[in-house]
């Protein structure tokens, strides 16, 4: 299976993930990534063929608990 690579999201650690529309929100799934070509991106494992991939935004939703973890220094 082949998502556009815009639903790749990496952490600090280089790990991918995508983000997958569930019932109740989104849930964020570990993937094996495999070879890219013409702006898509192989996936080898952790997701099913049926998943509604969040293809945009991505990283907004990686990093939305963000400001919750990290306070500013004053």
């Amino acid at each position: 299976m082949a998502v556009p690579a815009s639903a790749i999201i990496r952490d600090q650690q280089g790990h991918a993930f995508v983000f997958i529309k569930g019932p109740k929100g989104y849930i964020k799934r570990p993937v094996r990534i495999g070879p890219a070509s013409g702006g898509y991106v192989g996936v080898l494992s952790g997701i099913q063929p049926a998943g509604r991939v969040v293809i945009h935004g991505g990283y907004e939703l990686f990093y939305r608990q963000f400001n919750k973890i990290y306070k500013a220094a004053d």
